[in-house]
């Protein structure tokens, strides 16, 4: 079955209003660096979504409470005095990345219909390469934390690192 392809610029998308029945996204709109161009591609992926469809998008939590030194460093990273002197300290990575808050995120969508927000992933990237699913405590906590995930996943939104937001786009 063939698929057309376009590429385009998330925050102008070539397509006329409601042209899909969904719309998805993951690890994307917290690479754009500017905040109000993340603002624009947040109402693209809705604008082009039909009224009774669904947006879904996997983001970063910029402030995610289990992980409190990760925390620590997003809210000094959008401090601007703190952040031109942490970027003299570190380079930036080859992408940007500029997480925003669950609240700022929510006040986006919010106008384009019903917005529910879950735990997508507890841990960090850096868990795995740090402690091995192959140690005794490496496996528990994996078992834990997925246990979690499962659970009381919308009751750990605001723990995690990563943030599944469901869009129900209203009429």
């Amino acid at each position: 079955m063939p698929s057309d392809l376009t590429k385009s610029d998330v925050c102008s998308l070539p397509f006329p209003d409601s042209t899909f029945d969904a719309g998805y996204s993951a690890h994307v709109f917290y690479h754009i660096d500017d905040v109000a161009s993340q603002a624009k591609a947040y109402r693209e992926i809705c604008r082009v979504v039909r009224p009774g469809g669904r947006v879904v998008l996997v983001l970063a939590n910029a402030r995610p409470l289990l992980f409190p030194v990760r925390m620590l460093m997003r809210i000094a990273a959008d401090t601007p005095v703190l952040s031109g002197a942490l970027r003299r300290l570190r380079p930036p990575g080859p992408l940007p990345y500029r997480p925003m808050t669950l609240r700022w995120m929510r006040r986006q969508l919010s106008p384009f219909g019903t917005v529910r927000m879950t735990c997508h992933a507890l841990e960090p990237v850096w868990l795995s390469p740090h402690v091995p699913e192959s140690s005794g405590f490496g496996a528990a906590l994996l078992r834990l934390m997925t246990t979690a995930e499962r659970v009381a996943t919308k009751q750990l939104v605001r723990l995690g690192n990563y943030v599944l937001i469901t869009v129900n786009k209203g009429q």
